[in-house]
Parts: C-alpha cells; sequence; structure tokens
C-alpha cells in the first residue's frame, strides 16, 4: 500500500467514533468476506490445498498435451522407419546374390591362401619302415575347406545377373581344368555342375610332392584359384554397389560399376 501524502490516508478516518476502528480494519484487511477470511483459508490449511489441486491440475493437462504431440510424432517417426525399412529390404533382396557370391570369393581366397603354406607338408618324423610322415589330417581338412568353398564361390557366382561376376568366375573353373590331371591323382575330380567332388581316402594316400606341386608356389594352382577369387570379390563388391542413371537422350540405364573395373582386375 503505497502512502504519497496526507491525501492518500485521510481514509482510514473516513468514520467517527466506534466505526473508526471497522475502517481502519478494512483499509488494512479488507472486509470480512476478502482479507480476512484468506487469512483464515491460509491459516487452516484450504488455501495450500486449493493451490496444489489447481498445479496438479495444470500438470495433469500440460502431461496430456505433450503426450499427444509425442503420439503425433511417434506415428510419424514409425511411418518414415516403415518406409526405411521397405527400402532397406528391398535393396537387400536386390544386392543379395552380389554380396554372397562376394562372401564366398572371400572365403575361397583365403582357403586357397591356407593351402599355399609350406609348413602344412613339413615331415612330422618317421614310420616303422623309415618312411617320412605328416600331418596328414591337416592337410586333409584344408583340401576339404578348400574344395567345399569353391564350390560355393562358384554356385553363387552363377546366381548373380552381373555378367561381370560371372565372367570373372570362369577364371576358377578354367584354372581347375588346367590341373584336372594332378586333381585326380590326390583325389579331386569335376562333377557335373563344374563343382569339385573329393575322394578322402584317396587324398589320404596322395604323394606330398603332388599337393605340393598343386598347392605351394606362385603360379600353382591354389595361387591361379586365390587371384580369381581375388577379382571375382572384386566385381561382386561393385555389382552390388552399381548405379542407376539416364543417358544424354534422357534414357534411363542401369550402370554396373564393376564393368568400368574390369581393366584393372
Amino acid at each position: 500500500m503505497a502512502i504519497g501524502g496526507a491525501g492518500n490516508y485521510g481514509f482510514l478516518f473516513n468514520s467517527t467514533g466506534t466505526n473508526n476502528n471497522v475502517g481502519l480494519a478494512n483499509a488494512l484487511f479488507g472486509s470480512k468476506n476478502t482479507m480476512l477470511s484468506d487469512y483464515s483459508m491460509i491459516k487452516s490449511g484450504a488455501y495450500k490445498k486449493l493451490l496444489t489441486a489447481y498445479y496438479k491440475s495444470q500438470e495433469t493437462e500440460n502431461d496430456s498435451t505433450a503426450n499427444t504431440k509425442n503420439t503425433k510424432n511417434t506415428k510419424k517417426t514409425d511411418r518414415k522407419d516403415t518406409s526405411n525399412s521397405k527400402s532397406s529390404v528391398k535393396t537387400t533382396e536386390e544386392n543379395s546374390p552380389n554380396l554372397v557370391a562376394k562372401s564366398a570369393a572371400d572365403h575361397l581366397k583365403n582357403s586357397a591362401v591356407s593351402l599355399q603354406r609350406n609348413s602344412l607338408y613339413k615331415e612330422t618324423g618317421k614310420d616303422e619302415d623309415g618312411n617320412a610322415t605328416y600331418n596328414r589330417d591337416d592337410i586333409t581338412a584344408a583340401v576339404k575347406s578348400f574344395v567345399s568353398d569353391y564350390n560355393s564361390a562358384v554356385s553363387s557366382a552363377n546366381k548373380t545377373s552381373s555378367a561381370t561376376v560371372q565372367s570373372k568366375a570362369l577364371n576358377l573353373t578354367k584354372a581347375t581344368a588346367s590341373n584336372s590331371k594332378l586333381l585326380k591323382e590326390i583325389g579331386i575330380t569335376v562333377g557335373k555342375e563344374n563343382e569339385l567332388v573329393i575322394d578322402e581316402d584317396k587324398l589320404g594316400k596322395a604323394k606330398i610332392s603332388t599337393l605340393k606341386s598343386l598347392f605351394t608356389g606362385s603360379g600353382s594352382y591354389a595361387d591361379r584359384v586365390a587371384n580369381a577369387a581375388s577379382t571375382v570379390s572384386k566385381a561382386a563388391y561393385a555389382a552390388a554397389n552399381s548405379t542407376s542413371s539416364y543417358s544424354q537422350s534422357g534414357a534411363y540405364k542401369s550402370t554396373d560399376i564393376s564393368s568400368l573395373l574390369d581393366q584393372y582386375m
């Protein structure tokens, strides 16, 4: 209550006699129905309860509004996620054969490299007759892994729609064809679908010199297969990342990046 001058507080004495006290009380506290009643509510705690109930209702209203907005945003996000998911699935389905071919070629390359290790063909001792012994189990396991990966690489390459990938895979069968005689000596033959078939009994008795001739050294069968598998992998990767564009005349065309990389493979 501001008191700027004498004229501002004259109302405190606007009644005479006993009414002066009533006027003073009304001026300071208001009427019985205003300030004093508010004071009574505060003292009894009712005022606090009213405030608590009010703010609680406000919080509930705000939470409801926020939840409504979040629900709308979530629905929009879900629609976007669903759209992105469909697009991703479509892309994966289109690229899947090429990606499978790349993975198979990578596995074949690793198997071929493993067969080239000279340590695989080292003597482990002598038998009762004085003949050199070798770890035949390790050799058999390495050859079996190679044969399995070879068959997977050839099969998956044939399932792609990329002519480049398929042409690179032909180098695998060519390398096999040129070494078919030695392969047969160690128990490996070529089936109807260009897959390799292994005779483990014959492999277990194969000459170490023949195995080393096939699988070790630069230019060996394993070396040629490893190099061919590498080119298949690169071609499959390029095919999986091929782009589509429009030609100068406005015609839509699909550009296989793998064809552009042929000269470097």
